[in-house]
């Protein structure tokens, strides 16, 4: 398998600089253990059962590369306690990224700016959460990658809610209304947020979901709508 550009740049400045380098799943590893618990099996140490407050399977490797640099403070002298690292894995909080604002019906919001993102998100929706339906509201730079943040989400939604945050980067909803009817014909478009999300609001159930994302903007204007901060 190639490996990615910029990991080929970092191993060339490592092996210009002698300096080690570590790589998850060839010097440390991690394997899932249920929602939200994993063990650990590391360069000099290994944990059975973690427990990591961040929802998405991807975030377990975050936690692991998280984990080794620990381990590599360690070795330089650093002290510090297992309780720690235990606590501040438990207790971790990332907002927008995959955090629920509320429930029944629940209403998630994920900052995915970008098709790694999106990607991320879909297949946390596959995997990790369940819903009847899913309201998708969606607002997005005019900048970004627009297509590819739209194609893996859209085919997962009951509906596709396209809106704007306040800010002038953002795209017209109804220039995103024909490139999300590509991928879901059940789209409509809002030309402010507040719109979007009392329309999704009223049309969720109890077990369905409501997901903001498309970008950091979009999700810092929502939870101020929902939050009333």
């Amino acid at each position: 398998m190639d490996q990615p550009a910029a990991f080929q740049v970092i191993e060339r400045i490592c092996n210009e600089k002698r300096a080690p380098l570590y790589r998850l799943g060839r010097d440390f590893s991690f394997h899932r253990k249920g929602f939200n618990n994993f063990s650990y099996n590391g360069i000099n140490e290994s944990f059975d059962l973690l427990t990591l407050n961040l929802r998405g399977g991807h975030q377990f490797q975050n936690a692991s590369l998280a984990v080794a640099a620990v381990e590599m403070l360690k070795n330089k002298g650093f002290l510090i306690p297992l309780e720690a690292l235990i606590d501040g894995l438990g207790k971790v909080s990332w907002p927008g990224r995959l955090e629920t604002i509320s429930q029944s019906p629940m209403i998630i919001l994920d900052g995915a700016h970008n098709p790694a993102g999106a990607e991320m998100l879909s297949r946390a929706i596959k995997e990790e959460l369940e819903f009847n339906r899913l309201y998708l509201v969606l607002g997005i730079m005019a900048d970004k990658e627009v297509e590819g943040i739209i194609s893996p989400l859209a085919p997962l939604a009951h509906e596709v809610i396209l809106s704007r945050p306040q800010y002038e980067r953002a795209s017209r909803p109804s220039d995103l209304l024909p490139l999300a009817i590509r991928y879901n014909m059940n789209s409509r478009a809002f030309e402010h947020l507040r719109e979007a999300i009392d329309y999704a609001r009223s049309k969720a159930g109890s077990e369905d979901l409501i997901i903001i994302s498309g970008s950091l903007f979009t999700v810092g204007e929502a939870r101020g709508i929902l939050t009333g901060q």
